[in-house]
């Protein structure tokens, strides 16, 4: 009887397991959806050009996860690396914009080019977000 009683146990939480498992799985799935149509929308409704910013944390697992802020009202994406003490922005085309895969690896091929990269010199130009995700470090055009 007692066997029986822990293998019961055993099964429950085995099934426990699969279901929360499962959950997680849905829930990134659900999430990434999220993450690029939030992302996309500005392409498709214009009302989304009357948003400040939408913003991203990438991590590849290697890392080096960043903080990727796309600014629809002043049209400029900005970078910013976990392991790197410098930000780094972009212009953004507002018929063309590149996804986060794209900004990121341009970002990451300009950051290991830093004696190349051009500083800001004028912080004005810059969001609140942005602003305050650079607050204290150079900031270079990429």
């Amino acid at each position: 009887m007692e066997s029986s009683m822990k293998q019961v146990v055993v099964e429950e939480v085995v099934l426990l397991g699969v279901i929360i498992a499962g959950a997680l799985l849905m829930w990134l799935r659900a999430d990434q959806r999220h993450t690029d149509a939030v992302l996309w929308m500005g392409l498709w409704r214009g009302s989304a050009w009357d948003e400040d910013a939408a913003t991203f944390y990438v991590d590849s697992g290697d890392g080096n996860a960043a903080t990727v802020i796309y600014d629809y009202k002043n049209l400029l994406v900005s970078y910013r690396s976990q392991l790197h003490r410098a930000c780094y922005i972009t212009r953004m085309d507002q018929d063309n914009i590149l996804g986060l895969d794209t900004i990121t690896e341009t970002f990451q091929r300009r950051q290991a080019e830093e004696r190349l990269a051009m500083p800001l010199v004028d912080r004005s130009i810059l969001g609140t977000t942005v602003s305050i995700l650079c607050s204290i470090v150079p900031i270079y055009w990429a």
